[in-house]
């Protein structure tokens, strides 16, 4: 006599424990020929363990802007901070750490070097040095057109391809305070493989 047994295991749901969000920045009533922008970045973990492993927050430039030399002076010495490397068009902050539940914010200065029409997002992504997988990322966009805030918006959405489920929250900031255009921006986790 033979007996057979089948049975499926449900599939633990994917998890990030990384969480980054940027607020761009600008002042739009200023006629500068190079405009600056300030990325104000906070980074969260909120995984099992009191603190991460290194992270390492990945900055992509915006077409035509590039990083602040003071700025990037002063994101050298920022907290919990070991170093800054800037590679093409990106700018990554090798973190020590991050504590459990404890939000990091650190600030970016870049400055339009080349004018450029139609401006596309740019990423910002944290992951874990030593598990890329477990990472999260979010987009920024230049907040000002013709010296007015910008109308670009992005829809809710969330989609599952395979086994890995992605999804974004829209997240409206969109508003003047004196002359600054606060953006609009998407928050996009990636699980945990």
């Amino acid at each position: 006599m033979q007996i057979s047994l089948h049975y499926n295991i449900l599939t633990p749901t994917d998890v990030t424990t990384l969480s980054v969000e940027v607020k761009p920045e600008a002042n739009c009533t200023s006629k500068s020929h190079r405009p600056k922008l300030t990325l104000n970045i906070s980074s969260l973990y909120s995984g099992k363990e009191t603190t991460t492993n290194m992270v390492i927050l990945d900055i992509k430039m915006l077409s035509g802007f590039a990083p602040d030399p003071e700025s990037l002076k002063r994101l050298r010495g920022a907290l919990l901070v070991d170093r800054v490397e800037q590679k093409e068009d990106h700018v990554l902050v090798y973190m020590q750490e991050l504590p459990k539940d404890v939000g990091i914010n650190h600030s970016l200065e870049i400055i339009q070097a080349l004018p450029v029409q139609n401006l596309k997002p740019a990423v910002v992504k944290i992951y874990d040095y030593y598990q890329p997988s477990d990472q999260a990322e979010t987009e920024y966009i230049y907040p000002c057109t013709a010296g007015k805030c910008s109308n670009w918006t992005v829809d809710l959405w969330s989609s599952t391809r395979g086994t890995s489920s992605f999804s974004a929250e829209h997240v409206e900031q969109r508003g003047r305070k004196g002359g600054t255009c606060l953006a609009s921006q998407i928050i996009r986790t990636s699980p945990i493989d």
